[in-house]
């Protein structure tokens, strides 16, 4: 059976004393037990822990533990804030790490508390006075229902901005969650996410690592998670090892419908239901939630690749509905992919995965291997509020997923890259090959502050050679068609292709 080693703090001097040594004796001790376990949490205030990774790592038998807070750091308040404000999330400049924090303005009707597991929360609770007092605390037991749902998606971006994969986040709001819809409640549409997005009000307020202080019922959440993750995670290797996996992809992507000889954007809801393949999404504006995004979802497949021509059959239904459309109002109406054309909505291509657990070590080799390169493909922006990422694809935009109890994930950092078949299977043939051997692949440059600045400012030029390079790795794990497809994506990023957003990708699917 799969087990757990848990550094406690002492166990670690520097925490008790701060002192910079360890107590080496007892690291080799559990390096003796190290390869016969599956996770590895260490817990403490400080962080800093990659040489303590890289020793686990060394004595893993498959060459990379999933070690729990191996990119965590220590944060000073005013560092925190600007890391949680480059993640796109509304942070009082007040924010504390590690310490009390007292509201300072009444105006506040909730407190909420959550404490984060890799990329969820796994408990959350009601504050009645300082986060940290024990007792103090009113359990909740349905934060992924509204209003809370919004603001436990607020909690896990944050501590994974923060690189701590056991964090307690708190949050305050003033805002009563209502949300006035044109059509349909968007609270009974499990596809609409408009619900999910921080309101004016939310703001973070503490964040810090988990810790022996925090409540008895919240750590037993988490000796139990882990527990039964690192039985998980043993089955899942051990799969891997015998034979191929079995995984399911999928994806749905946004769209923009562009009458350009009116300028004006049409929304898609005039012309398709919200639900089925060819459907529409919503946005919300001032409190109001409509359905301007044309939203293409096909059906899952065995191979990531093979989405490519089931969204050719899906566009060409939707071009036939715009058709219609476009000889009921005497014009042509375009479809535009990107990531925020006409600087107006930013759209993205939201990729899932059902039978892979979502580990954050997953998640930081999308950013690196994928996120990062895909980037460098976005049409460039010279002004900082045109670009998507100001609000939205950040790094490490993940929502865990069911899939009719097959479990996974939906990453959402990439900007919409459907832009043809082409470029779709480029990209998404990259993906397959990091969900399927992200144990193997060294790289995790994104969890570093310097690239997520980078990314964050789209200063592409400082980690172009390194996305490059990062994916010439992936060639070992590929099959001849994989390989073709890499080489195919590598030579555009090094004569620095992009896309350009007022281009119109119908043609290019249609008759591809």
């Amino acid at each position: 059976m799969a087990k757990t080693t848990t550094f406690r703090t002492n166990w670690l001097p520097w925490e008790l004393n701060r002192s910079s040594s360890i107590n080496i004796k007892r690291l080799h001790s559990l390096e003796d037990r190290a390869h016969q376990m599956e996770i590895h949490w260490l817990i403490g205030t400080t962080g800093n822990y990659v040489d303590i990774a890289k020793q686990l790592d060394a004595v893993h038998p498959q060459g990379r533990a999933l070690v729990l807070n191996r990119y965590a750091r220590p944060w000073q308040n005013g560092t925190m804030v600007r890391r949680l404000r480059q993640f796109a999330l509304p942070t009082s400049y007040d924010a504390v790490w590690n310490d009390s924090y007292r509201t300072k303005d009444s105006q506040y009707i909730r407190t909420v508390t959550f404490w984060v597991y890799q990329c969820e929360v796994i408990a959350a609770a009601h504050c009645h006075s300082m986060p940290q007092v024990i007792g103090m605390h009113r359990p909740i037991t349905k934060w992924s229902d509204p209003p809370y749902r919004r603001l436990a998606r607020m909690a896990e971006r944050a501590a994974y901005a923060l690189g701590w994969d056991t964090c307690s986040v708190t949050i305050q709001s003033t805002s009563d969650a209502t949300v006035i819809p044109i059509q349909n409640d968007p609270s009974s549409n499990p596809r609409c996410y408009a619900l999910d997005e921080p309101q004016e009000g939310d703001t973070v307020v503490r964040a810090a690592p988990v810790t022996r202080r925090d409540p008895e019922w919240v750590w037993r959440k988490y000796e139990e998670r882990i527990q039964l993750d690192a039985i998980l995670l043993g089955e899942e290797r051990g799969s891997e090892g015998r034979q191929r996996l079995d995984l399911s992809f999928g994806l749905d992507a946004e769209f923009i419908l562009y009458d350009a000889e009116n300028r004006k954007i049409i929304p898609a809801s005039r012309f398709f239901d919200l639900a089925g393949e060819v459907g529409c999404d919503a946005v919300r504006i001032n409190g109001k939630v409509i359905y301007p995004l044309l939203e293409l979802r096909p059906q899952p497949t065995d191979y990531a690749v093979s989405l490519v021509s089931t969204t050719r059959k899906l566009m060409r239904a939707a071009s036939i509905s715009l058709q219609q459309g476009d000889h009921d109002q005497g014009s042509v109406i375009s479809c535009l992919a990107g990531s925020k054309p006409l600087n107006r909505f930013p759209i993205g291509a939201h990729l899932h995965v059902a039978g892979k657990m979502c580990t954050t070590e997953l998640i930081r080799a999308l950013d690196t291997y994928l996120a990062l390169p895909c980037s460098l493909l976005e049409q460039k922006r010279e002004r900082s509020e045109h670009r998507r990422r100001a609000g939205y694809g950040t790094l490490g935009d993940v929502r865990q997923h069911p899939h009719n109890g097959a479990g996974g994930f939906e990453y959402r950092t990439l900007w919409n890259f459907f832009v043809d078949p082409s470029l779709s299977a480029e990209l998404l043939s990259v993906f397959e090959i990091i969900v399927r051997h992200y144990w193997k692949l060294p790289g995790r440059e994104a969890a570093r502050a310097p690239i997520i600045t980078a990314y964050t400012e789209d200063a592409r030029q400082v980690y172009k050679d390194l996305a490059i390079h990062r994916l010439t790795e992936l060639k070992v794990f590929a099959d001849d068609k994989q390989q073709l497809l890499l080489s195919h994506l590598t030579q555009r990023l090094r004569e620095e292709w992009s896309w350009r957003e007022h281009t119109d990708v119908k043609n290019a699917w249609i008759h591809a």
